[in-house]
C-alpha cells in the first residue's frame, strides 16, 4: 500500500504492530442509536453500507483478534473493521473517500453539536483505556 507524504507517494508497513488499535475518534455505535430514534431512513441508509463491510471484510479478511479492542462496546463496532480495512485495502479506502463524507453529512444533519463532543470524548475514553460505560 503507498501513502502519500508530502505529494510523494511511499511504501507503508502494515504490521499489526504498526497499527495495534485501529483508532476511532468518534464513537459511531451511539451516534447511530440516536439518528435511529430521529429518522427511520438512516437506518436503510446505514444497513446497506455496513452490509458492504461486512461483505468486503469476507471479500478481504480482517482477523480483529490482532488489533486490540478498547472496550467490550469497541468489539462490536463495525468501525473497528472499517478502519483496519482503510489499512489494508487501498481500493476500499479509495472508495471510503468518497462514500463517508456524505454518509458523514447525513449522519451529522440528525445530530446536535453536544452529541458529538459527547461521542469524541467517549472515543478519547475508550483508547485512553478510562472508558467507564456510560452512555452519551
Amino acid at each position: 500500500m503507498t501513502a502519500a507524504v508530502d505529494g510523494r507517494f511511499t511504501e507503508r508497513s502494515l504490521s499489526v504492530t504498526t497499527n495495534p488499535n485501529a483508532s476511532c475518534k468518534l464513537c459511531t455505535i451511539r451516534l447511530e442509536q440516536l439518528c435511529y430514534q430521529r429518522a427511520h431512513w438512516f437506518r436503510l441508509l446505514r444497513t446497506v453500507l455496513a452490509t458492504a463491510v461486512r461483505v468486503w471484510s469476507f471479500l478481504h479478511p480482517v482477523d480483529p483478534a490482532l488489533y486490540q479492542s478498547r472496550s467490550k462496546e469497541c468489539h462490536a463496532c463495525l468501525r473497528f473493521r472499517k478502519n483496519v480495512l482503510k489499512e489494508e485495502s487501498c481500493l476500499f479506502a479509495w472508495i471510503d473517500g468518497y462514500i463517508n463524507p456524505l454518509f458523514n453529512r447525513a449522519r451529522d444533519s440528525l445530530l446536535l453539536a453536544k452529541e458529538m463532543e459527547a461521542a469524541r470524548s467517549h472515543a478519547k475514553k475508550a483508547a485512553k483505556g478510562t472508558w467507564l460505560g456510560t452512555s452519551l
